[in-house]
C-alpha cells in the first residue's frame, strides 16, 4: 500500500513539473520563436535571391528554416517525451536537423546571440509598434 502512496506522489509531482515546464516553454518558446522563425525566412529569401544570380546550394538554407519552423512544436515534443513513464534514452530523442555546438563555451556563445537577438527583435517590434 505504501509503494502505491509513493508512485502516486511521484505521478502527481511528475504530472505538476511537465504542466510547468509547458507553461514555461509555450511563452519562452514562443518569445524565442518569432525572432528566430523571422530572422530565418530572411535568410532563406537572401539566399533564394541570390542563388536566382548564382548557383548557390539552397539546402543549408532550407535546413535552418526548416529548423526555425519546427523549433516551437519541437519544444513541446521533447518535454512530453522526456516526461513520459518511459525510460530515458537521449538517442532515442527525435534528430534535429542542425549542427550542434562542439563546446559547451560555444553552445552558450550560440544560446546568448539567440536571445540578444530575440531581445532586439522585441524591442524593434515594441517601438515600432509604439510609434504608430
Amino acid at each position: 500500500m505504501n509503494e502505491d502512496t509513493n508512485e502516486g506522489v511521484i505521478r502527481i509531482i511528475k504530472i505538476a513539473v511537465t504542466v510547468v515546464a509547458i507553461v514555461a516553454w509555450s511563452v519562452i518558446g514562443f518569445v524565442l520563436w518569432i525572432p528566430l522563425l523571422t530572422r530565418m525566412i530572411a535568410y532563406f529569401v537572401g539566399i533564394v535571391v541570390a542563388s536566382s544570380y548564382r548557383k548557390i546550394n539552397t539546402k543549408p538554407a532550407q535546413n535552418s528554416l526548416n529548423v526555425a519552423i519546427e523549433f516551437y512544436i519541437s519544444g513541446f515534443r521533447r518535454i512530453l517525451y522526456v516526461m513520459t513513464d518511459e525510460a530515458y534514452d537521449p538517442a532515442a530523442l527525435p534528430a534535429m536537423n542542425n549542427t550542434q555546438p562542439v563546446s559547451l563555451l560555444d553552445f552558450l556563445k550560440s544560446v546568448a546571440a539567440e536571445i540578444v537577438w530575440a531581445i532586439v527583435f522585441w524591442i524593434a517590434v515594441f517601438i515600432t509598434s509604439a510609434t504608430w
